[in-house]
């Protein structure tokens, strides 16, 4: 067992020195693609919220933004309310996030499996992208991590000031997606079932209750606050659920087996963790590499389906890997959160299981889940997990390096291909534009059509044969349209490399429609 102790100055800087050399690195070469300044996935939505609160110092929804939001929003508009704004929102809650990471593990576990821990974190598919650009996940991230840091640290040293700070940032958490309710909600269970704690439970639940129900109240009064539409799906929520544990597993597989290796189990443990896989390793069987929930982890490209065309993603062997390594590790994993349930990561443990539930329910009732909504307990499962290991298991220490190089390499060409197809599209549509085209009449995808119009998000019936995303938007007509191959669009208009510095070279191509529709 690790015998913790304090950081060295040193190591803090050292940490800070990696993680601010990772995401810089990040935000260079997002900057150098054109992706960094413009929106990626749902984000065209954030940020004209954002702009509209910089520039008119009034919140106004787009029909689009079911998460709340406001809190993410109102910080991208102190720094001007633009893409770049938000993308630099994102980058200062991904180092916030990694740091608070390292942090609670090293409470546990020695550097290098700090280490790891923190880099099964960074590299998990679709972190590097999510860190540029201006998505709910890495600031709801921060949000949950600070909250729960903070608490660690008040029960550690009983000062007021740990105490606020949780509050507040939980606070702030849910003011960006409600989700981070669960990270407030842990706190509040713990603090009330520690007797030497219990009046400030009480406290900080009262608190909590009455800051959320205002909030919810006052966002949900607002025009066009997009309410989710309930359709209940209970099998779809059971599915999706074992889904979510099977990604779950797979990215932290190396600590699972890690945890395997280091502890002696009794043959009717081992039988559980075998029986505990079964419907895990059925549903495999049944979806093969489709198991894993998608948006960016996705054999078509990140959040494919924004503009017209092919583009390439995760090669389907590599998901395959993954996947049966994820199933294979569910099992364990679920009896490794249970056995530490009652022990000093209580808290950690039981937001996890606040927020899986959460996510269930919110797929029972008929809302979509992605891969993405992972990261949050992947975050707070690593400290956990990596608590045991000491300074042997050099195989496992081998295996959890090789899988961190494949996570890397997989993270930083979901980055890459995105940044380089996003900006290179962007790009192109601008040069239209510059030639005399009314950026409402260009639909070069979801972003590009999105940001550029003045309306909510509505529905017209769109003209029979129409391609694209203009008819979501009543101001925006269509008599340019863009996209990549496989779209059947007839002009050839630009060329990029794959994976923008290197790769295939892909073709954009272009289709005039007259009349404009």
């Amino acid at each position: 067992m690790y015998q913790s102790t304090p950081l060295s100055p040193r190591e803090k800087i050292i940490v800070i020195g990696a993680i601010a050399t990772l995401l810089s690195g990040l935000a260079w070469v997002s900057y150098d693609l054109g992706s960094l300044t413009i929106p990626h996935n749902d984000s065209w939505a954030h940020s004209r919220i954002a702009e509209s609160l910089a520039e008119n110092h009034v919140i106004q929804l787009v029909g689009f933004n079911r998460s709340s939001l406001i809190g993410m929003i109102i910080l991208a508009a102190i720094f001007g309310g633009t893409p770049l704004a938000g993308s630099f929102v994102s980058l200062i809650c991904a180092f916030a996030s990694l740091y608070w990471v390292y942090m609670m593990t090293r409470r546990y576990a020695s550097r290098f499996w700090s280490t790891i821990a923190v880099s099964l974190l960074a590299c998990y598919p679709g972190f590097f992208l999510l860190s540029t650009s201006f998505m709910s996940d890495i600031p709801m991230l921060a949000g949950i991590l600070g909250c729960l840091y903070f608490a660690l640290k008040y029960l550690d040293n009983p000062t007021y000031l740990y105490l606020l700070a949780s509050l507040f940032i939980g606070f702030w958490g849910i003011t960006v997606r409600e989700q981070a309710v669960a990270a407030v909600a842990a706190v509040v269970v713990v603090l009330v079932t520690t007797p030497v704690t219990r009046k400030q439970g009480i406290w900080y639940a009262l608190i909590s209750l009455a800051f959320i129900v205002s909030f919810e109240f006052w966002r949900r009064s607002l025009a066009l606050d997009d309410p989710p539409q309930v359709d209940i799906g209970v099998g779809y929520g059971i599915k999706s659920g074992l889904m979510f544990i099977i990604l779950l597993a797979c990215f932290m597989s190396p600590l699972i087996a890690a945890n395997l290796i280091h502890k002696k189990y009794s043959f009717k443990v081992y039988a559980l963790m075998a029986v505990l896989s079964m419907p895990f390793i059925f549903l495999l069987l049944r979806m093969q590499e489709g198991v894993l929930l998608g948006n960016y982890i996705a054999t078509h490209g990140a959040y494919a389906g924004d503009i017209l065309g092919n583009r390439p993603g995760v090669p389907a062997l590599s998901l395959l890997f993954f996947a049966t390594c994820g199933a294979l590790c569910a099992g364990p994993l679920l009896i490794l959160m249970f056995e530490n349930l009652g022990k000093k990561f209580r808290l950690l443990i039981l937001f996890s299981c606040f927020y899986i539930a959460g996510t269930i329910v919110q797929s029972v009732s008929g809302q979509g889940i992605f891969d993405r909504y992972m990261i949050p307990v992947v975050a707070c499962l690593v400290p956990v997990l990596a608590s045991n290991l000491g300074s042997g298991l050099k195989f496992s220490k081998l295996i959890s390096v090789i899988f961190i190089a494949g996570t890397f390499s997989i993270s930083s060409l979901i980055f890459l291909e995105a940044s380089a197809s996003d900006g290179s599209v962007w790009k192109t549509a601008e040069r239209f534009v510059a030639q005399g085209y009314n950026p409402k009449e260009i639909d070069a995808g979801w972003n590009w059509v999105g940001l550029h119009s003045d309306q909510a998000v509505g529905s017209r019936v769109p003209p029979e044969n129409a391609l694209g995303s203009f008819q979501h938007f009543s101001d925006s007509r269509q008599c340019l349209v863009l996209g990549f191959e496989g779209a059947n669009l007839p002009e050839h208009v630009a060329t990029y490399k794959t994976f923008g510095y290197f790769g295939p070279e892909r073709n954009i191509f272009a289709k005039n429609i007259e009349p404009c529709v």
